[in-house]
């Protein structure tokens, strides 16, 4: 990351993009993988197969990225001016 911030190494949009979306990909992925496992019985796949597993792993990065950009990303964007705001008040507060 040090090497990044000095301009060294390129910063790449989507593993930064993923990296961002990581959290909301943390909180979401059992359930989509569960999903994906009922689809592919649903279906007729054995639970074990290569397409289960990639669908599973689509499912949750899917479900995560969705999550982060229809839910996560809105509440930073919304909360962040009004942390700035308290973080102002708290420095320029007596003794602060």
């Amino acid at each position: 990351m040090g090497l990044e911030a000095a301009g060294r190494v390129p910063s790449l949009r989507l593993p930064k993009f993923l990296g961002d979306a990581s959290y909301s990909t943390y909180l979401v992925h059992a359930l989509a993988v569960a999903f994906a496992v009922k689809v592919t019985g649903v279906l007729g796949l054995p639970a074990s197969s290569v397409l289960s597993f990639a669908g599973a792993i689509l499912a949750g990065l899917v479900a995560g990225i969705a999550c982060f950009l229809i839910v996560e990303r809105p509440l930073l964007r919304r909360l962040r001016p009004r942390a700035d705001r308290v973080r102002l008040t708290e420095a320029t507060a007596p003794g602060g």
